[in-house]
């Protein structure tokens, strides 16, 4: 199932049951590139049961209350990654998490897309505000979600698979696209 979002020769695809040791491939290797963007950590995912995988693979099919999407590029490789899910915590109706791009392809506009398929499946199910959570350092991607209309609340916390990190939370109302000149 591929949706109607692309940069360059990229789709969006909704993670499917039947993609779970793809999609399980993909995350643990943002967790290994990236440890400082996600709440968990690569040893406590490594150790998850395949049964775990199967049921994360599936909920994101049956797309309720959770979404995996996954950029696909031509070669058929999965290259970035995204999730979504309601209800959202501290006041939004959804959540963008686990946001990734593969290293070599950061700066092509995946990103954008990945986040524009969960707006548009957080909207799809009558979300008003949608909130994510950023690592305070990861200017590039507090960049990007600004431009894509999420705005920074002031609540700050501990990223919780390093504690010694914090991370910012940004709302945007789902309602209204990126801001005019963008």
């Amino acid at each position: 199932m591929r949706q109607g979002h692309s940069r360059s020769d990229v789709a969006i695809h909704i993670v499917q049951g039947s993609d779970w040791r793809r999609y399980r491939e993909i995350r643990l290797a943002a967790l290994q590139d990236a440890p400082s963007a996600f709440a968990m950590t690569w040893q406590q995912e490594a150790s998850f049961a395949t049964g775990r995988w199967r049921e994360r693979a599936q909920r994101s099919q049956d797309g309720e209350t959770n979404t995996i999407v996954v950029a696909v590029d031509h070669a058929g490789r999965w290259v970035g990654l995204a999730g979504g899910y309601r209800p959202g915590d501290r006041g939004a109706d959804a959540e963008l998490v686990s946001m990734w791009v593969a290293p070599g392809n950061r700066g092509s506009g995946i990103g954008r897309g990945l986040v524009s398929a969960v707006l548009s499946w957080a909207e799809g199910h009558a979300a008003s505000t949608i909130g994510l959570w950023v690592n305070e350092a990861n200017r590039p991607a507090i960049s990007m979600y600004e431009k894509a209309g999420f705005r920074r609340t002031g609540e700050v916390d501990k990223l919780p698979s390093d504690p010694a990190q914090q991370e910012i939370r940004m709302t945007r109302a789902a309602d209204r696209g990126p801001p005019a000149g963008r």
